[in-house]
């Protein structure tokens, strides 16, 4: 499955790629606003770039103050989770970002530098921020971060059906693509479906998986993006 960033961001389900993309990984019953039908006419797309083509993903077509806003929802953890991602500064070839993950129970951000390759950036630094308060950590902790955010399965069988679909991004109805595979998770049969768009700069569009009996094990969906400079602003829908 293809990377996500900057999770480590993550693709859906998989695991942060060295520390340095996130996966918006696979959620109770999907929300009404998750669409799986043909676009209307009337709707604003994306798109869908050429598959045989991947899609880099260079941060440097993003600027201070762009946003993305991960909800996670599912039985894979107790509380619902919000995940915001905000480019601080930019600086040659390196971009710091904010992610603040919402866990429930408390909201922390972790500022993490990247550098070096577009296409592939590194983890160089970490730090968690309170307020004006920066204290330095290890770098492992951003994928420590995100991978709250993940439910991975230990086994994929392989793709069993792609088609087109829509889901709707802060009230739009955005092009994508929607993958359905055969997954064991928790030594039990499951199916994970991602959604994916190679225009949608931060990567995944979100996600699902299901256990057999239609439970919804895990969902990741995309609730918000665009450019602002308050964490308020984020998160107005």
């Amino acid at each position: 499955m293809r990377p996500v960033f900057p999770i480590a961001v993550l693709s859906l389900l998989a695991p942060a790629c060295a520390g340095a993309r996130h996966a918006a990984s696979p959620l109770a019953a999907p929300p009404p606003h998750v669409a799986t039908h043909a676009a209307p006419e009337t709707a604003e797309l994306l798109p869908l770039a050429d598959e045989r083509m991947p899609a880099a993903r260079d941060v440097r077509l993003f600027a201070p103050g762009d946003f993305v806003v991960y909800k996670f929802t599912g039985s894979f953890r107790s509380h619902p989770m919000s995940l915001i991602e905000r480019v601080v500064a930019q600086d040659g070839d390196a971009t710091t970002l904010d992610f603040a993950l919402d866990d429930g129970e408390l909201m922390r951000t972790l500022r993490v530098r990247m550098a070096g390759s577009p296409a592939e950036p590194r983890v160089v630094s970490a730090a968690w921020v309170d307020g004006n308060v920066e204290g330095p950590v290890p770098v492992s902790t951003f994928d420590d971060l995100l991978a709250k955010t993940i439910l991975a399965p230990e086994r994929n069988d392989g793709l069993v059906d792609s088609e087109p679909a829509t889901v709707q991004v802060a009230g739009k109805a955005v092009a994508c693509h929607r993958n359905t595979y055969r997954v064991v998770v928790h030594g039990r049969k499951a199916t994970m479906t991602t959604y994916t768009n190679d225009g949608f700069r931060w990567g995944d569009l979100g996600g699902e998986v299901r256990a057999a009996n239609g439970k919804v094990l895990y969902h990741a969906e995309v609730v918000n993006q665009g450019h602002a400079e308050t964490k308020a602003a984020m998160l107005e829908r």
